[in-house]
């Protein structure tokens, strides 16, 4: 399979990192393989990679269904209770889930477990419903019922994921909160790498002018209701030596006619594949 690259934008980004030292092939699939399949006229090879990319087991569902829930309250929606306000969420999302056709609309949040058994709508609400309640409750008394009590103006609101850069670099990394706390600017990340703290700083500098001590990172921890500092000792020059060594490794798969050949990036079996939206897909087109 050969993919034009010219108009597919290079970045660098945790998840990216993982798939290319995980399984090139899955690497490949996922940032090239899909690209333009959620338009109704690509061909259908590219439709269906797309389709397996936006498919979310009901972990990482329920993970981002709660990202959207705390962007939405947290910036817009302050003076609404949380728990009544996410449940609604949920409800509207499985009812879109419902009604819209599969076949067309990747983009929207799809169930792996609904699409490929419908009949099970039903008791995955329940399950979701009874899941999202005790994370809300947990949050709510925990770290983002402290958050909430910060005034409006100390909210600060960008682009999720976040995007900055390195250098000329675009680099992205899941901080969904962002807030000013205690004369610091503040990230609230999914991730706990030391490279989304690095990236927070670069942030905060490009936007703000702010120097690194000026800046505080967590990594936010759904089930417990906490945030963890995730910036404590950070090596700097050593940090940048690995994204670029990343970058090298990654940018040399791709000649300099612009194309993408999945021969070069190979598959790499293991326990990783029972994991992978691409595996029966990946397997049926190498015995081909």
């Amino acid at each position: 399979m050969i993919v034009p690259t010219a108009n597919i934008p290079f970045y660098w980004s945790k998840r990216r990192r993982e798939l290319f030292r995980r399984c090139k092939r899955w690497y490949f699939l996922y940032c090239y393989g899909a690209w333009g399949g959620n338009d109704v006229s690509a061909a259908p090879e590219i439709r269906e990679i797309h389709r397996l990319k936006r498919l979310q087991s009901t972990a990482e569902y329920l993970n981002g269904l709660t990202v959207r829930i705390l962007r939405e309250h947290f910036y817009r929606r302050p003076e609404s209770s949380l728990l009544p306000f996410g449940m609604g969420r949920l409800r509207w999302e499985l009812e879109n889930m419902r009604s819209r056709p599969l076949k067309e609309d990747h983009n929207f949040p799809l169930l792996r477990k609904f699409v490929e058994t419908p009949a099970e709508l039903g008791h995955l609400a329940q399950t979701l419903q009874k899941e999202l309640s005790c994370r809300l409750n947990t949050l709510e008394s925990g770290f983002y019922g402290e958050l909430c009590k910060l005034a409006f103006p100390d909210r600060v609101e960008l682009d999720f994921p976040l995007r900055t850069f390195v250098g000329e670099l675009p680099c992205y990394t899941p901080a969904f909160l962002i807030f000013r706390k205690a004369g610091k600017l503040c990230f609230a990340d999914l991730n706990d790498s030391p490279e989304g703290a690095l990236l927070h700083r670069y942030c905060a500098m490009a936007r703000a002018g702010l120097p690194p001590e000026g800046v505080a990172s967590f990594q936010a921890d759904f089930d417990q209701g906490i945030l963890r500092s995730t910036d404590t000792a950070l090596n700097i020059s050593e940090l940048l030596r690995g994204i670029r060594k990343d970058v090298g490794e990654m940018s040399v798969l791709i000649p300099a006619n612009d194309t993408a050949d999945s021969n070069d990036f190979p598959a790499e079996p293991g326990g990783h594949c029972t994991d992978c939206p691409f595996c029966k897909w990946c397997s049926k087109n190498q015995e081909n």
